[in-house]
């Protein structure tokens, strides 16, 4: 079973994900916190110093989601180096490697990240509204109506060889009628469709098979990831939503239709 907690009091899992670990009161703070947004333009990243000696991990951290890597690399993934460390073991380094090669991290080492998430998503009502916009028709080219952007010709040129010339054509737009959907109550030209949006949340469990190959399942959906830690304890930070939708008809303030 898994074992691990970092010398600095941070929350970290003990007993194969099950317990939580930390020597501070664990707060589950819900205002956002402001986070800086660092682009990498090089592979290269330079050397972090660390006065640890014996070999450990490093917890990484990007927009407030953190994870462990073994590397004193100021990013990596584009996760920030921190001072935080965890004692290495190779079972935990395994876990890592597979984490990584999977874009997952731990649910239960970014509880605070996750419930500011379904803080600021709650379930929510969607207007569906109406509105012009201009899109292609077709185009006009060196023969007439064209349907496609470019025209490619080819004649032959002076060597015998032939020679291809791209002619770019020139659009002809029309005026169609949109439809999208707001959550702005007040906004003009409402077609009388509203839904309901609930955003619902799965993530992932490591299953051994019987030749000894790891790979990963997916949970069904749910409404609070956190549920799901226990049995299902990693997730995407790429994608870890699907938003259902449940959509009526509205005349007056009543519903008509569902």
């Amino acid at each position: 079973m898994l074992n691990y907690q970092n010398k600095n009091g941070k929350l970290y899992i003990k007993n194969g994900l099950k317990d939580l670990v930390s020597s501070k009161k664990v707060n589950l703070r819900l205002a956002s916190s402001v986070l800086i947004a660092v682009m990498l333009f090089s592979g290269c990243s330079k050397k972090m110093d660390c006065d640890v000696q014996n070999r450990h991990f490093h917890i990484y951290n990007k927009d407030g989601i953190e994870t462990l890597f073994d590397s004193e690399k100021e990013y990596k993934n584009d996760y920030k180096w921190t001072k935080e460390t965890v004692e290495y073991s190779d079972e935990l380094n395994d876990e890592i490697k597979f984490l990584e090669k999977n874009n997952l991290v731990h649910i239960s080492n970014n509880l605070e990240y996750l419930v500011d998430y379904m803080v600021r998503n709650p379930e929510h009502i969607e207007y569906e509204y109406s509105y012009e916009a201009q899109e292609i028709d077709h185009y006009i080219g060196m023969n007439g109506i064209a349907y496609t952007p470019t025209t490619v010709v080819t004649k032959v040129g002076v060597d015998g060889k032939p020679e291809m010339t791209t002619i770019i054509n020139t659009p002809v737009y029309k005026t169609v009628i949109k439809t999208d959907f707001t959550t702005d109550e007040s906004v003009s030209q409402k077609t009388g469709k509203v839904r309901n949006a609930q955003v619902k949340y799965y993530s992932y469990k490591i299953v051994t098979k019987d030749n000894g190959e790891k790979v990963i399942e997916k949970s069904g959906l749910t409404d609070n990831i956190l549920d799901l830690r226990d049995e299902y304890p990693y997730f995407n930070p790429n994608g870890f939503t699907n938003v259902v939708y449940t959509e009526f008809t509205i005349d007056n303030n009543s519903v008509l239709s569902k």
